[in-house]
């Protein structure tokens, strides 16, 4: 017999008054089991109470009364919703007058389906940001999988490893606390870390091309922070690669749309008569929408493979050129149906945002 589902009080009570029907109308105790796939000793023993107490009730517990009472439920959730970042202690002292412990206020919450997680990264959203969202996702809402097939997406990402993660404890003697291996090494650019840019289409992608630093020389202001610029995205990556991915494209190239977001360099005029030259049709995404573009997902697979590759001490980088050889490796052992997978999810993506007025969706 299959094993039973954990039974509510509410389901138990069914349960229970669907047995005592069954027997009132004279079925028997192996009758009713076959019917309802319950054990007939369970059968027998609730048959028994009814015909005892005449109800199919719970007979009231003996023991001190729960201080769970839908009051203190009532009062928790609100507490709970006023402010979710508040501690446990935070939350009891709050509600010291209904004399609950700490260890109630914990079973309570997980009672009302409240669970302790690490807020989510999202960027931060106006009502006119809002707004554009759900105007972008309007216009395009009736595109079926076949049109966002001919999308290109494309965008850049940048990939630093520490050897030590925070939060990761290291069991030690009191006289090795000093010891090289137990220490957390600290970098003065966080660790090594390594720029890379590529496009993605459905059935096909660019290889990670990784982006090179620009050196004090080529500083174009006393403020220029030598990161990637408008010259350098046209010469060194429009031009010698999304260009020629296009051409290779099994459509014409007119026929391609390409996205991206709104970083200055990728909407600069020089990239612009690159993509006009060509008859590249273009498409800025909304600003602040990484959950409208499927290769921010590809990055997040992306750095988690990594980070999964990195548990293991032989596999870890040392330097930029170790961790750039981890990333292609990753890139080109990805599965090209996951990224397609993610591309066809368009359609609910477009669809989740007009639902929630803009906001926040799960992608």
């Amino acid at each position: 017999m299959a094993p039973q589902a954990p039974y509510t009080s509410c389901l138990r009570y069914e349960r229970n008054r669907d047995i005592a029907l069954l027997s009132d109308l004279g079925k028997s105790y192996e009758q009713i089991a076959r019917d309802l796939d319950i054990p007939p000793s369970t059968i027998r023993g609730v048959v028994k109470r009814y015909r005892k107490r005449g109800h199919v009730r719970e007979a009231p517990r003996a023991g001190r009364p729960s201080k769970i009472t839908a009051h203190v439920l009532q009062q928790v959730d609100k507490a709970v919703e006023e402010n979710p970042r508040a501690s446990l202690d935070e939350i009891t002292k709050r509600l010291k007058d209904l004399e609950v412990g700490r260890t109630t206020v914990n079973k309570i919450t997980k009672r009302l389906g409240f669970r302790l997680r690490i807020p989510r990264k999202k960027p931060f959203l106006n009502l006119f940001a809002k707004i554009r969202r759900k105007y972008w996702c309007g216009r395009r809402r009736y595109w079926k999988k076949a049109k966002w097939r001919k999308v290109v997406w494309l965008d850049e990402a940048k990939m630093e490893y520490v050897a030590y993660q925070p939060g990761r404890k290291v069991r030690i003697r009191p006289t090795e606390e000093l010891a090289e291996e137990n220490l957390a090494p600290s970098f003065k650019s966080g660790g090594v870390g390594v720029g890379f840019w590529a496009a993605i289409g459905y059935g096909m992608r660019t290889p990670l091309i990784r982006i090179r630093k620009r050196t004090p020389d080529e500083r174009t202001t006393p403020r220029d922070r030598l990161g990637v610029n408008a010259t350098q995205y046209a010469t060194e990556i429009y031009e010698p690669f999304l260009i020629p991915f296009l051409l290779s494209h099994h459509l014409p190239i007119e026929k391609i749309l390409v996205m991206d977001d709104n970083v200055g360099y990728h909407q600069a005029g020089l990239n612009r008569i690159i993509t006009s030259t060509f008859g590249v049709s273009r498409s800025p995404l909304p600003a602040s929408s990484p959950d409208l573009n499927p290769i921010e997902n590809v990055w997040h697979i992306l750095k988690a493979r990594l980070r999964k590759r990195f548990t293991r001490g032989e596999h870890r980088p040392h330097t930029e050129n170790e961790l750039w050889e981890a990333l292609s490796q990753e890139w080109e052992a990805m599965d090209q149906c996951t990224i397609d997978g993610l591309i066809d999810s368009m359609p609910n993506r477009l669809a989740d945002v007009i639902k929630v007025q803009g906001s926040h969706i799960k992608w």
